[in-house]
């Protein structure tokens, strides 16, 4: 009768750990600890156990990290259902009071979430969860999206709203095109932008349209005010992102070929005519070969760039490439060489071929060759490239080239001097022999960038436990010296438990070892850190402090945990954005050491007082506000405002009652480049305007380089930026 029961147990093990008769469940459990018997009912410390409750329909209703909060108890997190199936709100995750990962009845698990988070957040934060408005049609497309807390409710008007049409005349979206046209001298699909001069459009209803509104806009917002309009064809593809900045429009244009290769983009900026001067300076420029393959760009400002292929699609080369090196100053290509498993062994600089586009169809030809069998390198046991010991093949061209890095793989021969010695063990712990490290990257050699005879360089490499986990990374300077650090990790999660460093700048120098210590709670999340210098005091880097749902409350630092330097808080609103830094309004806290600092952010509130700072919903932070205990926790604040586009117009400084001694206010061109900034500071009894900043990009402000700054501020302007002597010619080539 004894076997018949023990079989049973074996073949219907889930009669054992059964969460509910009522309910569906799939329970995962991810073990932390070894153990050559069954674990039935594993606690947090021993396995992370997860379970997903499913519905009648098959549809996860509950999903519960067993005994995952700081205290030890279950994360719930429900999942409701409309009545057409839809997920349209997503709650957040709470703590429950169970830790057995059992089902929880849905009449009380959402009252005791949202009164969790009331108590948490506030009585004005009543619906932890994110929710959508979706359209009545098959196409459940979303209308609304409202982000958890009241603030952002689906009632509320600081919600993300999207509307979509087809396009209009009206919307004046220009029809760019790129012809391609195969060059055979060139090896690529030349390309010519059409409608360069902007002067054909769209015709009505020929293109997606979805205007996409942040949580700062109003109910019924105009389209003109902090949208962000998409128009799609018909293909799918994008072709112009739209937004506004006091109503004009800000246009990213985005043109195909005929194959669907993103081949320009034109950006704000360029919104004229685009002739050639126009491309090279402020668009993207994409070529391609007949593998789609992309083989040359241009950047706005920049040279036109190349790539270079194997019969493998693999990347083999890439230019122009500046000199790395002190004593030439030659223009040319960086290489890269594989293995048989595709693998990177080596890459070098090399200049026996122009870095042009002729030369790019020179190297592509090479490698395109129908003799070129030989397209790997080999590794070896003895051999030089360049002069310098790299032990592998050089069989793929080109051979001739500057050396700069090797890497290493499956073993451990590799060239190093003085060698390096494989370890038995680590800290105790078995590591792997040369022959057990098939797969495992175990080297690398770096060449130290001086002239370009000098072979300097470094080494490091990598020793693994019998998990293939690293436990020792030891780099070889150039100087004869070395650093190398031991890791003991937990022999079953391969938690780091500590980790030692041994560092030598030279050969002759006293050894410096640095320990660091750390431990972590039940649910693996970091509780201290500790610091030791040459077997020196043990000093605290951080003692850590989590909320239920694993966020960080407070970090004790310095000395010990008992008598900590400081103990930092951190305060976040409904949304996990980090609201505060300690307590600007009470830099004593109990017992605590006083605070050094503390720092306060404000986004969906104000509490200046500044004119125009208003509350923001969409995640940009509308105040910052300090305290310090140097001046006895005066509190000091910043006020910000923006623009449509969310780029920072000005902030607005206030001590006391005393407002903008050190304000800061910047305008913008289309592209989001800086065209002015000015500036206050040096007092705060004084107006004193250190600043008052001209940008310049070239003639007519027509590219995206700096090319000169100009300082129109007088009697203070010795404070801030120093200006040349003439701004009559450029500051910056």
């Amino acid at each position: 009768m004894k076997k018949i029961v023990n079989l049973l147990l074996v073949l219907f093990p889930i009669v054992a750990i059964s969460q509910t008769v009522t309910q569906n469940y799939i329970k995962t459990a991810t073990y932390k600890i070894p153990s050559q018997t069954r674990i039935t009912a594993p606690s947090i410390s021993q396995a992370a156990t997860n379970v997903t409750y499913f519905d009648g329909l098959g549809r996860p209703v509950q999903q519960i990290a067993s005994q995952a909060s700081a205290s030890g108890k279950d994360i719930v997190t429900p999942t409701e259902y409309d009545a057409f199936g839809r997920q349209v709100k997503e709650y957040l995750p709470y703590a429950s009071t169970q830790n057995t990962a059992n089902y929880i009845d849905p009449a009380t698990l959402v009252p005791d979430l949202i009164a969790q988070y009331k108590t948490n957040y506030g009585t004005i934060n009543a619906n932890p969860f994110s929710e959508k408005q979706l359209e009545s049609s098959p196409l459940n497309r979303v209308l609304k999206q409202a982000a958890p807390g009241n603030d952002w409710a689906l009632a509320g008007s600081h919600t993300i709203k999207i509307d979509y049409q087809p396009n209009q005349s009206s919307d004046n979206v220009k029809l760019f095109t790129a012809a391609a046209t195969w060059s055979a001298s060139l090896g690529l699909y030349d390309i010519a932008l059409g409608n360069a001069t902007g002067t054909t459009f769209y015709s009505a209803s020929q293109l997606y349209k979805t205007v996409t509104y942040d949580e700062n806009t109003a109910a019924a917002p105009l389209e003109t005010a902090g949208s962000t309009v998409e128009f799609k064809n018909k293909k799918g593809q994008v072709v112009l992102k739209r937004t506004y900045d006091a109503g004009i429009n800000h246009d990213t244009y985005y043109v195909y070929d005929i194959y669907g290769n993103l081949t320009y983009v034109i950006p704000p900026k360029a919104d004229s005519a685009i002739t050639q001067a126009v491309l090279d300076n402020l668009c993207y420029q994409y070529k391609y070969d007949y593998r789609n393959r992309l083989v040359e760009k241009k950047l706005p400002g920049k040279q036109w760039e190349f790539i270079v292929y194997d019969k493998l699609d693999r990347v083999v080369a890439t230019g122009p490439a500046n000199s790395p090196f002190s004593d030439l100053s030659t223009i040319g290509w960086i290489i890269t060489k594989y293995d048989i498993l595709n693998r990177p062994v080596y890459t070098g600089w090399m200049t026996s071929t122009p870095a042009t586009s002729a030369g790019r169809k020179t190297l592509q030809d090479a490698q395109n060759a129908p003799a070129l069998t030989v397209i790997n390198e080999s590794k070896q046991s003895s051999g030089t490239i360049d002069g310098i010991a790299a032990y592998y093949t050089n069989a793929v061209a080109p051979v001739t080239f500057k050396l700069l890095t090797v890497n290493y793989y499956d073993n451990y021969t590799f060239p190093s001097s003085p060698v390096i010695t494989i370890p038995t063990s680590v800290e105790g712990q078995t590591a792997l022999t040369a022959a057990q490290v098939k797969g495992l990257t175990t080297a690398s050699w770096t060449r130290v960038l001086t002239s370009s005879t000098a072979i300097l360089g470094e080494t490091n490499a990598i020793f693994y436990d019998a998990k293939a986990r690293p436990i020792r990374n030891y780099l070889q300077n150039y100087l004869g010296g070395y650093t190398y650090t031991d890791s003991k990790l937990d022999p079953f999660s391969g938690q780091l438990q500590y980790s030692i460093a041994k560092h030598k700048r030279v050969s002759t120098d006293p050894e410096l070892t640095t320990k660091e210590v750390f431990t972590y709670s039940p649910q693996d999340l970091l509780l201290t850190q500790t610091h030791q210098i040459n077997g020196g005091t043990i000093e605290l880097i951080a003692s850590n402090t989590y909320d239920e749902l694993g966020q960080l409350v407070s970090k004790k630092v310095g000395n010990t945990t008992a008598l900590p330097t400081q103990n930092i808080n951190y305060s976040y609103n409904i949304r996990g954005w980090l609201t505060g830094i300690n307590n600007t309004a009470a830099l004593q806290v109990g017992t605590d050491p006083k605070d050094l600092f503390a720092f306060k952010i404000n986004y969906n509130t104000t509490t200046s007082g500044i004119s125009g700072v208003n509350a923001l919903y969409n995640g940009n932070i509308a105040e910052t506000q300090w305290a310090t205990n140097s001046d006895n926790g005066v509190l000091r604040t910043y006020g910000y405002k923006y623009d449509n586009l969310n780029r920072l117009k000005a902030g607005i400084y206030k001590k006391g009652t005393v407002l903008d001694m050190y304000n800061e206010s910047l305008t913008y061109d289309k592209n989001g480049n800086i065209m002015g900034l000015t500036r206050n500071g040096n007092s705060e009894t004084a107006l004193q305007q250190i600043d008052n900043l001209v940008y310049s990009y070239g003639p007519a402000n027509s590219i995206n380089q700096l090319t000169k700054v100009v300082d129109n501020a007088t009697t203070y302007k010795a404070g801030g930026f120093v200006d040349s002597a003439a701004n009559t010619v450029d500051d910056y080539s």
